[in-house]
C-alpha cells in the first residue's frame, strides 16, 4: 500500500512539474499577441549621462570605447582625442549634442548614416527580393521598444517576463533591429516573435536559464500554428561554461540545452552564446571609417584568432541600430560584440530559408564557407593571417542557381 501511495505521489509530482513547464510564461501563445508597449528610456538616460562627472562621462571602457549617447559634449574634451579615438572608438546617437565646431576629419553624421548602410553587398540581396519575407525569426532578449519604426511593422508577437516590463532596454531593440530592422536589418521583411527575459535570478544573484528554456518550448508550440514558420531563434545570451567558479552547474543550463535539442528536431535553429553552439563559428569584423562598406578589403577582424580557417567574420562593428531612447532614434556603436553576431547570422539564415525553404543550418554553414571572401591581415600576436568574410550575395546566388 505504501509503495502504491508513493508511486501515486511521484506521478502527481511529475504531472505537476510537466504542467508547470508547459504553462509557465503563459500556456497559450498566439500570433498577434502584443502584451504591452514599453516606453522609451530617454528621460532617465539623459539624466544619468549628463549628471556624471567628466572623468566618467568621457572615460574609456575596457575596450577603449567612449560612450557619448544622449550626452551634451564639451568641445574641449573632443579636441583632446585622437582621430582614431573619434572615428574608431566612439559610441553616440541622434541625441548626442555636439559642439558647433568639430575636429577636422570627424563627421558623426556621416558615420551614423554609413552605419545604416547594408554591408558587403547585402543591398543587392534585398534588391533581388530576398528580404526574409515568409520567414519567422524568434528572439529572446531584454525588454523591447515595441513601437520603434524599425521593427513595429515586423513584430507579430511580444511577451515580457522581465522584471522591468514597462521601460525599453538598450539591448532588446538593438538586437531586434539587426535582425529585422526596416532600414538597418539583415532580413527587413521577416516576421519577428519576441520574448523579453532577464535570464537572471534576482534573489540568488546568479544566471538562470530556466525560463529561457521554457520560452523555447513555447516557441516550438507556437510555430506549429503558423503558416510562415519560425526557422531560427536569436538568443544573445549564454555562458562560456556550464559550471560556476565554485563548481555549481549554472541554473537552467541543462533545461536550455534540452530545449535547443527539441527546437532542432522541429526544424528551428537556436543561436546562442553557449559552448558547442553553431554561432561560435562566427566572429565580428571592424572596418575603415568613411570607406566603401561593400568592399571587403576595408574590413578586418576586431579580435584575432589562432584558428582563422575555422572562423567566418561578419560585419557587426561600426553599425547603426535602433535606439531605446526614442521610437525614431538611432545609435551608433563602434563595436557590436558577440551579442550582435547572433541576430546578424539569424537574419542571414532567414534570407537563406527564403531562397531555399528546405535548407538546414548545416547546409547554410557549408554554403557560407564555400562562398566566403578571402582576405589577409597582420596582427601583433599571430602575424600575417588569411581570414574569411561572409558574402551574403554569393550565398543567395549559390542557393538559387
Amino acid at each position: 500500500m505504501k509503495k502504491i501511495l508513493s508511486m501515486s505521489l511521484i506521478l502527481t509530482f511529475i504531472i505537476s512539474s510537466s504542467l508547470l513547464v508547459s504553462c509557465s510564461n503563459n500556456d497559450t501563445w498566439q500570433k498577434g499577441d502584443i502584451q504591452n508597449h514599453p516606453k522609451n528610456n530617454l528621460i532617465s538616460m539623459q539624466k544619468v549621462q549628463n549628471e556624471r562627472a567628466d572623468n566618467i562621462k568621457y572615460g574609456k571602457d575596457i575596450y577603449g570605447i567612449v560612450d557619448l549617447k544622449a550626452t551634451k559634449v564639451d568641445s574641449q574634451y573632443l579636441n583632446r582625442l585622437s582621430l582614431s579615438d573619434l572615428n574608431d572608438f566612439m559610441n553616440f546617437d541622434d541625441l548626442t549634442e555636439w559642439p558647433k565646431y568639430l575636429p577636422k576629419g570627424f563627421d558623426p553624421q556621416r558615420l551614423i548614416e554609413e552605419g545604416k548602410e547594408k554591408k558587403l553587398n547585402l543591398q543587392e540581396v534585398h534588391d533581388k527580393g530576398y528580404n526574409g519575407a515568409g520567414v519567422g525569426i524568434a528572439m529572446i532578449d531584454q525588454t523591447l521598444l515595441v513601437d520603434h519604426v524599425e521593427i513595429k511593422d515586423n513584430l507579430k508577437f511580444y511577451k515580457a517576463f522581465s522584471k522591468e516590463k514597462e521601460v525599453a532596454s538598450m539591448h532588446g531593440v538593438e538586437m531586434a533591429s539587426i535582425a529585422v530592422g526596416k532600414n538597418v536589418g539583415v532580413a527587413p521583411n521577416a516576421d519577428l516573435y519576441f520574448v523579453a527575459e532577464d535570464c537572471y535570478d534576482y534573489e540568488t544573484k546568479e544566471q538562470d536559464f530556466t525560463h529561457a528554456a521554457e520560452d523555447i518550448l513555447n516557441i516550438i508550440e507556437l510555430n506549429k500554428t503558423l503558416d510562415n514558420k519560425i526557422r531560427v531563434i536569436s538568443f544573445s545570451s549564454g555562458y562560456s561554461s556550464k559550471y560556476t567558479e565554485d563548481g555549481k552547474i549554472i541554473k537552467g543550463s541543462v533545461e536550455l540545452e534540452e530545449a535547443i535539442r527539441k527546437a532542432e528536431e522541429n526544424n528551428i535553429e537556436v543561436l546562442c552564446l553557449i559552448p558547442g553552439n553553431n554561432i561560435n563559428k562566427f566572429q565580428s569584423l571592424t572596418r575603415t571609417s568613411y570607406g566603401d562598406v561593400n568592399d571587403f578589403n576595408n574590413y578586418k577582424p576586431y579580435f584575432y584568432t589562432n584558428a582563422p580557417d575555422d572562423t567566418l567574420y561578419v560585419p557587426t562593428d561600426k553599425k547603426t541600430y535602433a535606439s531605446f531612447l526614442g521610437e525614431d532614434k538611432y545609435a551608433y556603436d563602434s563595436w557590436g560584440g558577440m551579442s550582435s553576431i547572433v541576430p546578424y547570422v539569424a537574419g542571414l539564415y532567414a534570407l537563406a530559408c527564403q531562397a531555399d525553404n528546405s535548407i538546414t543550418f548545416e547546409k547554410f554553414l557549408e554554403v557560407a564557407d564555400k562562398t566566403a571572401y578571402e582576405s589577409e591581415c597582420v596582427s601583433e600576436e599571430y602575424g600575417k593571417q588569411r581570414f574569411r568574410i561572409i558574402n551574403p550575395n554569393a550565398i543567395i546566388e549559390e542557393l538559387i542557381n
